[in-house]
Order: structure tokens, then C-alpha cells, then sequence
């Protein structure tokens, strides 16, 4: 059916709609600012959407008068209310609607009300016709618009066109979806292409690019990333030896320390390493207030312990003037390193140093060998599926350790969208399905 003609207009409150809008674009700008977070799980993720989803609901029930509010938001030139929109208007399931989005998505001058379209064109049900659109604006339009509806394509696993052009686009932003594109829909990475990345271009660009690399299994990674660091100072490459987790990378991570300039990416990828024999230097880098909050997020990460200990504020000198609200509020908690060591050696014995951790949850879990003793699995067919993403870890580690998986082993890990929405991401199976 087509033509906003064929919505009804039941009874309504117009406040209600309202409301149901304001709280749409309200949850849903959270749940965006959150999909990696590093203290969000996947069900905390899925609570957030039901919620976003009962008010979608009230506004599709609401038909015309929700298509209306929606309409208006839609080309208000406010960009933050662009998702919302795009959700309750592509709900309707009406071409002459579909057609206006579209419409919104080329006019959009600004990245951030393109970024809010792009991102509720990506969950919002996508119709043979709509999806031509895309085609077309993938193959032909603008760069920035072409490099959105590019992005759109591949999160819904269309067949895209000019996926490896993009990656020289002019516009850095237009280059990272271009990359997050090659790695949905398994392109294979030309290997000069990636070293080029990793050389010379900006950090968000070069995260892109190793994400999906690891996302197509390209052989030798560990090596591209440390000739990366090495030969060219990319930080990005060697916060990725972390993800990758190979045996090696810790003892890189941790001569890395010793640099300042390092500091930073060394302790994000000792956190998403995991390796517990890293704990000591992430403890003693706690002292130094340049690398305290790095070291806090990597030990956190590692161990899942969600309050470390603190000094006590001191008081200030009598005399010395008061500290403004939003710079008391912008002061980070000074985390007591003695006191963590002390509590690191009391939970240490829960931590076998020969497994990696996350959250503090076993990762790369050991199967048993012919000997009986316990040695990394082969292959991950040998394990359960909850055992290569353990409940319980936070959205960023997820990402991570499904990356770690996919580089390793390859499409026998299962292709999940770890933006989707969570109970698509709980419903789709880790391993791939054997064929029959």
C-alpha cells in the first residue's frame, strides 16, 4: 500500500504523541552513544530498547498523528531527532514516506543529521524498493551521501556497490564507513591499501580498518599490526595487538609503557588482551596521575571489578580558593594503587594466567588435550557456543573478543551485525550453522 492518505487518525492526545516522540529520540540518542560502551552488557543494552520500542509502538498506533510529528522532525534541521524519525516514518511501511527519508538523507548537509538518518535507516525495516534507492545513491550520489547509503546497504547485508573506492574518499568519516562496510559483508583487504591506512591515516580511519581486517581473517595481522607500530608509530596498531591477543603481544604492550607518548594505546590493549600477567604493570602505571585513568578503564576491564579503591579527598589549605561544580565534577577519583595491589592479591588466585579474562570471565577457555591437561582449542567447534561470547562481558569487550574470534578462525564464526539490536545479536548463533 502506498499514500499517506491510507493512515487513519484514530483518537489520540496530541500531548501523549508528543511525548512518545521526545522520549523515542531521547533513548534512542543513548542507546547510540552506547552500543560500545565499556559498562554496558548486552542486557542493559536490550532494557534501554524495550523502552525505546514501547514508545515507537505508541507512535506507529498513533498512525497519522505519529507520521506528522515524525514528518516535521524529519526536516526541522534538527539533527539529534533524525533517528527517531526516520524509525516511526520507515514503520509505516508506505513508498511515498520511504521516498521523503531518502530525500532527507541527500539533503542532509550536516554529518550529524546524516549520521542520525544513516542510523535510523539501519534499524528501521528495509523494502525492495527502498533498498534500490540505496543502490542508486551508493553508485551515484555525493560522496558523504554515497558512503551513508553504503553503510546502510552493508549493515543490512545488501549487496553494495563502490565499497573499495570509498576507502580513498576525501572525507575521513566517509572512509571509516567505507572500511566498516569491506568488514559486514567480508570483502577481502587488499594488503596495500591496509598498510597505507595504517601509515598514514587518521586514528578512527585506522580502528576501521583493523576491525575489518579481523572481521575477514587477513592472514598475518598480528605481523601487519606490529610492522605498523614499529616501522610507523601507529598507537591504533598496537592497541589492536591487544584484541588479536597473541602470545607475544603482551611483552610489546608492556615495553610500551616505558614511552608516554605509548602509554595510552599500551594499557587499551593490555585491558583487551587480558592477560592477567599484565595486572602488575597496569597496578603500577595507576600511580602516575598522566596514566591513571588509562590503567583504571584496562584493570577494570580485565578483572570486571566495578569500584577500586580511592584516597580520601584531601582538604584543602585554609585560604586556598574553592574549586568550581563543574571542575569538582570533571576531577577524577584518585585511585589508591597500593590498595588495589592489595586487592588484586587477594582475588588473584581466581585467575588462571594461563587464560585470557574479560570482565573478569574466562575468554579463549582451554579444552582438554589428549593428556589430559588444558591447551587452546583448535578450532572453536570444540566449544560451546556461550563459551566464545560469555554473557556478562561489557559491549566493549564483546566487540572485541568476537573480533579476536573472527580473525582467528575465520567464517566458521558466525557473522553478527554487533550493532544490531540486542535481542538480534542474543538470537544469532555464534558458530556458523554446518551445512547439510
Amino acid at each position: 500500500m502506498s499514500g499517506t492518505a491510507a493512515l487513519r487518525r484514530p483518537p489520540v492526545r496530541s500531548d501523549v504523541v508528543d511525548e512518545h516522540f521526545e522520549e523515542l529520540d531521547f533513548l534512542w540518542e543513548q542507546r547510540s552513544a552506547l552500543v560500545f560502551a565499556p559498562d554496558w552488557t548486552l542486557d542493559e543494552l536490550a532494557e534501554l530498547e524495550e523502552r525505546a520500542d514501547a514508545h515507537l509502538d505508541g507512535l506507529h498506533l498513533a498512525e497519522r498523528y505519529g507520521v506528522d510529528v515524525a514528518r516535521a522532525q524529519l526536516t526541522s534541521g534538527e539533527g539529534a531527532a533524525a533517528t527517531a524519525a526516520a524509525l516511526v516514518l520507515l514503520g509505516a511501511g508506505l513508498r511515498d514516506i520511504e521516498c521523503e527519508v531518502v530525500d532527507a538523507l541527500c539533503a542532509a548537509e550536516e554529518p550529524p543529521t546524516r549520521d542520525r538518518l544513516r542510523d535510523g535507516l539501519r534499524h528501521a525495516p528495509l523494502s525492495a524498493d527502498l533498498e534500490r534507492d540505496l543502490v542508486e545513491l551508493a553508485a551515484q550520489a555525493a560522496e558523504p551521501t554515497r558512503a551513508a547509503a553504503l553503510d546502510v546497504l552493508a549493515f543490512h547485508r545488501c549487496a553494495a556497490p563502490g565499497v573499495e573506492p570509498l576507502q580513498d574518499a576525501e572525507d575521513p568519516a566517509a572512509r571509516v564507513l567505507a572500511w566498516e562496510a569491506t568488514g559486514r559483508l567480508a570483502r577481502s583487504c587488499d594488503p596495500q591499501r591496509l598498510d597505507h591506512t595504517l601509515r598514514t591515516d587518521a586514528p578512527a580511519v585506522q580502528r576501521a580498518a583493523l576491525a575489518a581486517a579481523a572481521r575477514c581473517a587477513f592472514p598475518g595481522l598480528e605481523a601487519v599490526c606490529l610492522r605498523a607500530f614499529e616501522s610507523d608509530g601507529s598507537t591504533e596498531a598496537l592497541a589492536f595487538l591487544g584484541v588479536l591477543a597473541n602470545d607475544a603481544s603482551t611483552d610489546v604492550l608492556v615495553a610500551a609503557l616505558a614511552d608516554a607518548a605509548l602509554s595510552d594505546a599500551a594499557l587499551r590493549g593490555l585491558g583487551a588482551g587480558g592477560d592477567v600477567r599484565a595486572l602488575p604493570h597496569i597496578i603500577s602505571a595507576l600511580a602516575d596521575p598522566e596514566r591513571a585513568a588509562a590503567a583504571a578503564a584496562a584493570f577494570v576491564r580485565i578483572t570486571g571489578v566495578e569500584d577500586l579503591p580511592v584516597r580520601e579527598a584531601e582538604a584543602p589549605e585554609e585560604g586556598a580558593p574553592a574549586q568550581a561544580e563543574d571542575e569538582q565534577e570533571a576531577a577524577l577519583p584518585d585511585v589508591d594503587a597500593n590498595a588495589v595491589q592489595a586487592l588484586w592479591q587477594q582475588m588473584a588466585g581466581r585467575f588462571a594466567p594461563q587464560r585470557r579474562w574479560q570482565c573478569g570471565l574466562p575468554v579463549d577457555p582451554p579444552t582438554p588435550d589428549a593428556d589430559g591437561a588444558t591447551g587452546a582449542p583448535s578450532a572453536p567447534s570444540q566449544l560451546r557456543p556461550a563459551a566464545l561470547l560469555p554473557e556478562g562481558l561489557s559491549l566493549e569487550a564483546r566487540r572485541d573478543l568476537y573480533l579476536r574470534l573472527r580473525s582467528r578462525h575465520g567464517r566458521a564464526i558466525a557473522d553478527i551485525e554487533l550493532e544490531a539490536r540486542a535481542r538480534a545479536q542474543r538470537a544469532a548463533p555464534v558458530l556458523t550453522p554446518p551445512r547439510r
